[in-house]
């Protein structure tokens, strides 16, 4: 009595006939490792974007908040009112999307890098920036405040001054901070970043820092997964221009088959079309981490 064997092979899973490309075990277990490689390479540089985003979304509104006050008069009460509700929801979901990031990006290392210490590794990078910069500090103790008890934006000061480039022109500005007299109400705000914050931290500045540094981890996580992402891909990209030898085009619905007696066990798609949007991230999102020592202005000059 025959005794069925399992195969492994490459075929396009749609109507009509198509060529089928025997491949062994291993290959077949390194495509679909390949796969939840970059996956999740693609999940961290997703969850890195939302960051990004959000950080723009607070210097965008900064801004506008600044172009709205220099053309408006009204009630200064209200206005300053709008102006730090406006602020307190940019602040709060730039530190909620720094939450999301961190907190998700241990799981998406280990299944990159097969690593069972993935969340000791992002602890490490972590406490580097928490020990060295106190912006960090700060706006960990400050997310943990707003998920609690409070919101971040105390007080809004409106500026406007002549530029020392040309005395023709006034220059509008906006600076938001928080407070340690508010802070300091709530008994669960860490008490050794209380002691040594000043009595206001102007947040716009904190926020960049604080971005600074969580650009450095995300650095130093690309450049560790930067290995397993490129063998994956050249994985991937190997078997489907294999598949391509027998096809003689691009195959469609490509997937590899794990089968026995005639019955599929396993199946999944191959190919690569969604593995560019990690590639474009990772070079839209270039290494920023100075970021703390810049800031968009809109001054203006002949």
């Amino acid at each position: 009595m025959d005794v069925a064997t399992k195969c492994y092979y490459l075929k396009m899973a749609a109507i009509g006939q198509f060529p089928r490309l025997d491949i062994d075990e291993s290959s077949f277990v390194a495509i679909r490792d390949s796969l939840s490689i970059l996956r999740h390479a693609l999940a961290i540089e997703e969850k890195y974007e939302i960051v990004v985003r959000n950080f723009i979304e607070l210097e965008r509104e900064v801004l506008s908040v600044a172009v709205e006050d220099s053309l408006r008069s009204g009630d200064v009460y209200l206005q300053s009112f709008e102006t730090r509700s406006s602020l307190n929801v940019r602040v709060v979901n730039f530190l909620t999307s720094v939450r999301l990031y961190l907190d998700q990006l241990p799981g998406h290392l280990r299944r990159c890098i097969s690593c069972d210490d993935s969340s000791e590794t992002v602890k490490a990078l972590k406490r580097e920036q928490y020990d060295s910069v106190f912006e960090y500090r700060f706006m960990e103790a400050l997310r943990n405040y707003v998920q609690h008890n409070g919101v971040p934006v105390h007080l809004v000061v409106f500026g406007a001054s002549r530029p020392e480039f040309d005395q023709k022109y006034v220059e509008h500005s906006l600076r938001f901070c928080a407070k340690k007299e508010h802070l300091a109400l709530d008994k669960k705000f860490k008490r050794s970043v209380l002691h040594e914050m000043p009595e206001k931290v102007w947040l716009g500045a904190a926020s960049r820092t604080y971005f600074g540094c969580i650009c450095r981890i995300h650095m130093a996580v690309r450049a560790m997964v930067k290995s397993a992402s490129d063998q994956s891909r050249a994985i991937l990209d190997k078997n489907i221009s294999d598949y391509m030898v027998l096809f003689d085009s691009l195959p469609v619905a490509l997937h590899a088959y794990e089968a026995e007696g005639g019955c599929v066990l396993d199946k999944f798609s191959v190919f690569v079309d969604w593995d560019e949007v990690r590639l474009a991230l990772i070079k839209k999102n270039s290494d920023v981490s100075n970021v703390g020592r810049w800031y968009v202005t809109g001054k203006g000059g002949d």
